[in-house]
């Protein structure tokens, strides 16, 4: 049996604490959860060193909202405190397997590095929005 995401105070305690951690967003009643828990629940007994959480869809308004989950099942998946994935849950149990083996074998410093560049990039093209004079050379 998966262990319940209590609440959103928790979750910043679980991701410091875990290298990998898994959380699905999980619908008991609709046959879309239904195909993905098997999955979670059979990949879950072949990878002890995944942490894996379940936040029942009919408690999951606070944590859904923080993610943008708008549909369960929806999976969140974190190495090292970066958030890798967040999205849809529509996984075979090879495929899920195989993301969370992906995710291990990350070089998670050089994910970090390439977030940073990215952010940089980023706020870049936003300053040249926020200032067409400047993108010119018209602020002399």
């Amino acid at each position: 049996m998966v262990a319940t995401l209590p609440d959103r105070d928790t979750l910043d305690a679980l991701i410091a604490a875990h290298a990998t951690l898994a959380i699905v967003f999980d619908d008991e009643g609709s046959e879309a959860g239904r195909a993905f828990r098997a999955a979670f629940e059979d990949v879950m007994q072949r990878m002890p060193d995944v942490a894996f959480r379940r936040v029942p869809w009919s408690d999951s308004n606070s944590l859904a909202g923080l993610f943008g989950i708008e549909a369960a099942p929806a999976l969140v998946l974190f190495r090292k405190g970066v958030g890798l994935y967040c999205g849809p849950a529509a996984f075979s149990a090879p495929q899920f397997e195989a993301l969370l083996r992906r995710a291990q074998n990350l070089d998670i410093d050089e994910v970090r590095e390439e977030m940073r560049r990215d952010r940089e990039a980023e706020s870049m093209i936003a300053m040249r929005r926020a200032c067409p004079a400047g993108r010119r050379g018209n602020l002399n």
